[in-house]
């Protein structure tokens, strides 16, 4: 329905249930037996700009206090239009509305739920011609039968950097594709292939996407395979300094759905334990953002939200910082960290309260830091570090260690130094912080590092050199207290494992087309001994710098992120 054009405020209500007490209740009988209220609404774009005569979507998220979505389906959302002679408003949904521009001029446009309201500014100009149609992603590859989103953007004379909505229509080579631009590939294989948009009404205004058709690679149980995205670029440094991709994640809720960030180009998706990849999928909200970053990201083990959030923190790039996304990695927000010194916002991904998923830690980059968050990232506090853990200028490495208790997680963290010789080592604190006591003088290869517990009954790994029980694999019994060597003496990154087997890896974060490491060993639970160096693939130049674990409920499926040499599947016998 188009609102009237009205000089006065219009309100548009939807004849739903109450907001607060007409929740849904099968979300709450799922949480705990009461109602859950919304603590906080999420719009997709809080500034919008309009050519007359143009329409955007505008849709908002609801969220609880644990910044999980709530469904709109049953609630009361009320929009008001401060100059509906602006812009005109009509609703899909109670979450979605539609935007028309009217006249130049600006307009806010506010939608409240449960006494909670987010505003949108909206900015109509006159209306200036579309010069060209972006199609992404591209270019892709996609596997025979297999299907592809694909979405377009416009682009008006005189402002191309600016995205705007435009109706197209879609054709495609090599497969079939709908009006929404869902592509499904056809069974002939071919590189040639194009997903292309043409302008409603100007037939001349094209965009397209290379589309390559290929089977997806074989993967032999047992044996490293590389699975990196064929349009991952590690051969230049591009923007922001691309070193590769140094983290990998897996979704709790599902699990055969895994994640990556690939230096200044944004995040790939897997939805088949890692086998095959699509990306980047960061199209919405400061999507281009967080593609120009150097850094890597996280998801909460714990975490109950689906799609899940995640988090990302960048050290280089236009993206630097910390950023949030909490519908699966489309849409984006960014959150300063305030008490970092001179506002430096390098930092690296965070740890993840294993008991709390909006409790997080972390370390800044090549800087003498570490901040706590209780709010998912929303804001932070400083922690104190003692003389003793202040190098100047180096990476630390900080971890939770699960006791078991949550409680005595929230406040039992283990933080690792940068490799210095031994002078500032490994630490740990049970109280967040307050007091900090050296546990042993092991320190990590410059990058990303973190500690390793295959359950919470006590046993802890961590890797690296300068211990002075010897270089290499350490293993606690006693959530960190004290610590003994194990495997092979020399230099390691990461300690990761699997109900049957412990493994750990070497990695530098040396730049494209570097060898460092991988130095792979393994050895059978609980990693007391038997440990070997079994063979890698030539093309794994470099090592792990994180390895996420997963299972398909037969098989247990490591990915890992190696830098400039990609991601590999290995898939335990």
């Amino acid at each position: 329905m188009l609102i009237p054009r009205l000089t006065l405020l219009a309100v548009l209500a939807l004849p739903l249930a109450a907001c607060g007490a007409a929740a849904r209740t099968d979300v709450t009988a799922a949480r705990s037996g009461s109602e859950v209220s919304v603590s906080r609404i999420v719009v997709d774009s809080s500034r919008l700009t309009l050519a007359i005569g143009a329409r955007s979507a505008l849709g908002i998220t609801l969220l609880d206090a644990q910044d999980r979505m709530l469904s709109a389906s049953e609630r009361s959302i009320t929009w008001t239009n401060s100059a509906s002679a602006i812009a005109a408003l009509s609703i899909a949904t109670g979450a979605s509305v539609s935007v028309q521009g009217i006249a130049e001029g600006t307009a806010t446009l506010v939608a409240t739920c449960d006494g909670k309201s987010v505003s949108v500014t909206v900015l109509v100009t006159a209306m200036v011609p579309i010069a060209s149609l972006v199609v992404l992603p591209n270019p892709v590859v996609v596997y025979p039968g297999a299907p592809q989103q694909f979405s377009v953007t416009a682009r008006r004379i005189g402002d191309p950097d600016m995205p705007v909505s435009a109706d197209v229509t879609f054709s495609a080579t090599g497969g079939t594709v709908t009006s929404s631009g869902l592509f499904t590939a056809g069974t002939t294989a071919g590189d040639s292939f194009v997903v292309s948009a043409t302008l409603t009404g100007n037939a001349r205004v094209r965009g397209e996407a290379r589309v390559t058709v290929s089977a997806p690679p074989v993967i032999e149980p047992g044996v490293w395979t590389n699975v990196t995205p064929r349009n991952v670029d590690l051969t230049h440094e591009l923007g922001c300094g691309n070193f590769g991709v140094e983290n990998v994640q897996v979704d709790p809720m599902q699990r055969s759905n895994v994640y990556a960030l690939f230096h200044c180009q944004g995040i790939w998706k897997s939805v088949d334990y890692g086998r095959t990849w699509a990306g980047p999928i960061n199209t919405g909200r400061n999507g281009g953002t967080v593609a120009d970053c150097a850094g890597g990201l996280r998801i909460a083990s714990s975490s109950t939200a689906s799609p899940p959030t995640i988090y990302v923190s960048c050290i280089r790039g236009a993206g630097i910082g910390f950023w949030r996304s909490i519908d699966g990695g489309v849409n984006w927000s960014h959150y300063n960290i305030a008490p970092a010194p001179g506002n430096r916002q390098d930092v690296y991904p965070p740890s993840v309260d294993p008991y709390d998923p909006r409790h997080l830690i972390m370390a800044g980059h090549e800087q003498d830091l570490i901040v706590e968050s209780i709010d998912g990232g929303q804001h932070w506090t400083n922690v104190v570090m003692p003389a003793g853990m202040r190098a100047g200028n180096g990476t630390g490495a900080i971890s939770f260690i699960d006791t078991g208790l949550a409680a005595g997680t929230r406040g039992t963290w283990l933080w690792m130094a940068q490799q210095s010789g031994g002078v500032y080592g490994t630490w740990r604190t049970t109280n967040g912080g307050s007091i900090w006591s050296q546990v042993d003088r092991n320190e990590h290869p410059h990058g990303f590092a973190e500690a390793y517990q295959p359950d919470a009954n006590g046993v802890v790994y961590i890797a690296g050199a300068y211990s002075q029980s010897g270089w290499g694999v350490l293993r606690s019994a006693d959530y960190g207290v004290t610590w003994s060597h194990v495997g092979s003496s020399g230099n390691q990154r990461v300690v990761f494992g699997t109900p049957t087997r412990v493994y750990s890896s070497y990695s530098y974060p040396t730049g494209l087309g570097a060898s460092d490491g991988p130095s792979f060993q393994v050895a059978p639970q609980p990693g007391t001994g038997g440990w070997v160096s079994p063979p890698t693939p030539a093309a794994m130049k470099e090592g792990a710098s994180q390895v996420a674990v997963t299972t398909d409920g037969a098989r247990i499926h490591l990915i890992s992120a190696n830098y400039g040499a990609g991601l590999w599947l290995y898939i335990e016998r």
